[in-house]
């Protein structure tokens, strides 16, 4: 693999790649497809710089009873670059169903709003006290510039269906938001409360400061927490926060979670909290879909949002379980065959419209 075919595959995983580039490297994809082989003499080092894949084993299978596949980190990029970066042309011809990538839009204080695809790897622009620059990983990074005179300023990363999107915010928390999400979130350091407001999915890796606690509003749950690692889905109707490291209080320290514990708030009421294997519900951060015995109805939700596509259920397999494991990265067609081979139900992809049978 060249360096140029290399450096197009780091672009199209950070989201900066540009119109030409694609075109350039969906040529190669498909002509890779075709022949049915993938690149020979991969060096271990070209994946290297691959931060997000290196300490990590994407699984790609259906998952048995008893055991799953575990790829290795290189077999996991080559999967996510080489297999999964594009999606395969329709059988019937019909518009192509595009994979979900990185992509957002950024609204300001002002009501300006910036869409983050047109900004390329080192790109940045200042604006109400900070800096806001582009990373060659594919962070959308906010650093304080001065602090005199300032006021709180709140700008909101939104993401659509088919999109995700990463940041750090100015006091140096990561934050992936998973498609179709939101976040209002400070812009600048003044306040005694980091605050934010989150609608849809994300994962917080906050940084600790013990002067200033840091909140996440939903409609269901308040969250306060000094610095640890959770994730958080919040719906008009439902809230739930999964924990992987650290101790966060949640709804006016009525309840503590422990890393492993989950707590999900319904109408306002708060149910037990249970100890769960955390995986399932990091996964989406981490480039795959991991459903463990999940109804059929759950399941295409996720995928009706990732790929942008409508859902409809023509028989009543709603309830059917899945139990599969299969990267994000994937076309919704290999998606779907997957699906089909556990036996739950068929399924009839019309342009952008889905239908499901028995």
């Amino acid at each position: 693999m060249n360096n140029k075919l290399f450096e197009l595959f780091e672009k199209l995983r950070n989201g900066t790649i540009s119109i030409a580039e694609k075109k350039l490297l969906d040529t190669w994809y498909i002509q890779e497809s075709k022949d049915t082989l993938l690149p020979e003499n991969i060096e271990n080092k070209t994946y290297e710089h691959l931060q997000e894949m290196s300490n990590f084993q994407i699984k790609d299978t259906i998952r048995p009873i008893r055991a799953r596949v575990k790829y290795t980190a290189i077999a996991a990029a080559i999967l996510l670059l080489i297999i999964g970066s594009w999606y395969m042309a329709s059988t019937n011809n019909s518009q192509p169903v595009a994979i979900g990538s990185s992509k957002a839009h950024l609204t300001f204080s002002t009501g300006e709003k910036l869409d983050l695809e047109q900004m390329k790897a080192n790109d940045h622009i200042s604006i109400q006290g900070v800096q806001i620059s582009k990373s060659m990983d594919g962070f959308l990074t906010y650093t304080a510039q001065h602090t005199e005179n300032e006021k709180p300023v709140y700008n909101t990363l939104s993401t659509p269906r088919g999109g995700e999107y990463k940041m750090v915010l100015v006091d140096g928390t990561k934050v992936w938001l998973n498609s179709n999400s939101s976040l209002r979130f400070f812009a600048n350091s003044t306040g005694k409360e980091r605050k934010v407001w989150l609608q849809g999915e994300a994962y917080f890796e906050v940084a600790h400061d013990k002067m200033k606690p840091f909140k996440i509003h939903t409609e269901q749950q308040e969250i306060k927490v000094l610095g640890t690692k959770f994730n958080v889905r919040a719906s008009h109707q439902s809230g739930q926060t999964t924990l992987l490291e650290g101790k966060v209080s949640i709804n006016n320290d009525r309840i503590i979670l422990a890393p492993g514990e989950q707590l999900t708030t319904t109408n306002r009421v708060n149910q037990k909290v249970k100890y769960v294997d955390v995986e399932p519900f990091l996964a989406w951060k981490d480039g795959y879909f991991f459903f463990n015995n999940d109804p059929l109805s759950e399941v295409m939700s996720k995928i009706a949002d990732w790929y942008d596509i409508q859902i409809e259920f023509i028989d009543p397999v709603q309830d059917v379980n899945i139990w599969a494991t299969v990267s994000r990265y994937r076309s919704i067609h290999e998606v779907l065959d997957i699906f089909e081979k556990t036996g739950a139900a068929h399924f009839d992809l019309t342009g952008r419209r889905l239908q499901i049978r028995k």
